[in-house]
């Protein structure tokens, strides 16, 4: 296919479909991504609709974790009233006015270019489903300037309806799966599909439980069903809500990907005029190669490890001598309030190690320089002839990323799949450098400090009056980090995102 462009290789595909080999399929998404043919995302969306409809079909039709969300979604059949604080109450999130500005462009191109042309009158066709007020609403959105509130007392039903019809239609259709796909993709992005969500909660299952007797179709049969899993990790969130609009969004995960990508490459931002796209593989291994389970509990490497964190261990130790004076003031001051002193003394007996323990943080930790320099340790050859790429298969935390970044802040940096949005709780490994762990103590306590005061602000609200606070020692040197890295010096309130425990 080298003789042609990606664009007609393509046309040739859509007229006699023959699946392309894997250095080709390669090939072609490098190409399309560089010519940037008229319709890029339409045609890509069509490509990979038929490359990998069996995985999309699999994944659909997974009866213990994906099914679950569309019966229940199905079992809902009287869409109530929308309450009249709903709408109020959606635009008041913290973070919410960029989410809600790229909520209601989706629901604007859902119906522009989705429901738009039932809405001409020379249309011969139309959905099985009624849409009569979700029609009215298209001229608004061909010719209105402001946002659109597509999901209203007026469309609720008719919007319930039509989405089951996409669902059904997409798990049915073979060649117009991108078709059905594509107004699923702008309804999981769009604002409607949250409201109608929050709308029917009451009246929705929590999929995130399934029942241990479910079974699997001849779809999960033949397929990995630990990859499966993997692929449906992300969507058991906290919240039910967010794990139904979770859902939707892996359900038409290819068809979005296709859609940032040529948003990407069709964009000021993107210089390069050539693409390469490769398939990373680990390297083989032999039978020579100690496997990580071994080499973490035999060999050297664990004796290094363990001297390294002797050493940290004494200079901790010689740290803390100097406040003694200052923990025995506290202590002194504790023991007049003997309820409180035996509480914290409780907390000091039988408690067992309960810490997160992150394996990019402990694998990037003995590839560092300082813990590989160091003389007391004799790093396996292995490990010296590896790069900075970590292979994990989920996203990496905000706290491994910061750590990451901060073992290897220049060129070659420590690079992972991308990292999600939430703090959760992670344990350093014991041999961290000490300058370090203060780094990462000062990072993520200046945000749980903040977090802690917007905390007490509510509190203090909610009960009607204030309470004085002042700052501790050397509270004063903190301050919140900004997007940019850096602290903006003001003394604003900074909207955080929520801590996940």
């Amino acid at each position: 296919p080298r003789d042609i462009s990606a664009d007609d290789y393509l046309s040739a595909l859509h007229k006699n479909w023959i699946e392309p080999p894997l250095q080709e399929h390669l090939w072609l998404l490098c190409k399309m991504l560089e010519e940037k043919p008229g319709k890029l995302s339409r045609k890509l969306s069509q490509y990979i609709a038929a490359q990998s409809r069996r995985r999309i079909a699999r994944r659909f039709r997974n009866q213990s974790l994906s099914q679950p969300y569309y019966d229940s979604l199905k079992r809902v059949k009287d869409v109530p009233p929308l309450p009249l604080h709903r709408k109020q109450a959606t635009n008041h999130r913290p973070g919410a006015a960029k989410l809600d500005k790229d909520e209601y462009d989706s629901d604007r191109r859902f119906l522009k270019y989705f429901l738009g042309p039932y809405n001409d009158k020379e249309c011969t066709t139309s959905l099985d489903t009624p849409i009569e007020h979700l029609l009215k609403m298209v001229d608004e959105s061909m010719t209105g300037s402001g946002n659109i509130e597509l999901y209203t007392n007026d469309t609720r039903t008719e919007f319930h309806h039509l989405l089951l019809f996409l669902l059904l239609r997409f798990e049915e259709s073979v060649e117009q799966l991108s078709y059905y796909a594509y107004a699923l993709l702008r309804l999981a992005r769009g604002r409607a599909f949250r409201m109608h969500l929050e709308n029917i909660e009451h009246l929705l299952d929590d999929p995130r439980h399934p029942s241990a007797g479910a079974s699997t179709d001849d779809y999960n049969e033949e397929h990995d069903h630990a990859q499966q899993e993997e692929d449906f990790d992300g969507v058991l969130l906290p919240q039910k809500l967010k794990s139904y609009v979770a859902w939707l969004r892996l359900i038409v995960g290819h068809f979005d990907a296709v859609e940032i990508l040529a948003r990407f490459v069709k964009s000021s931002s993107f210089p390069y005029q050539s693409i390469f796209i490769q398939i990373l593989n680990p390297p083989l291994t032999g039978e020579d190669k100690l496997d990580w389970q071994k080499l973490f509990t035999d060999g050297p490497l664990p004796d290094g490890l363990l001297a390294i964190k002797d050493r940290n261990v004494k200079e901790g130790k010689c740290k803390k001598t100097g406040e003694y004076p200052e923990i025995d003031a506290l202590r002194d001051k504790l023991e007049q309030h003997p309820s409180a002193y035996s509480f914290f003394v409780s907390l000091a007996h039988n408690q067992l190690f309960t810490g997160a323990l992150h394996c990019e943080a402990h694998l990037a930790s003995i590839l560092h320089a300082s813990t590989g320099n160091t003389k007391k340790i004799e790093m396996l050859p292995e490990l010296q002839h590896y790069g900075p790429v970590i292979g994990v298969s989920k996203h990496c935390c905000l706290v491994c990323d910061h750590f990451l970044n901060i073992l290897r802040p220049r060129d070659d940096q420590f690079l992972v799949q991308g990292r999600h949005g939430n703090i959760s709780a992670c344990t350093l490994p014991q041999w961290t450098p000490s300058l370090i762990v203060d780094n990462m103590n000062l990072k993520f306590g200046t945000i749980l400090l903040q977090d802690l005061n917007c905390f007490m602000d509510k509190v203090n609200g909610i009960q009607g009056h204030t309470l004085e606070r002042s700052n501790s020692t050397g509270s004063g040197a903190l301050s919140l980090d900004s997007d940019g890295g850096h602290s903006d010096g003001s003394s604003e309130h900074h909207v955080v995102k929520p801590w996940v425990l």
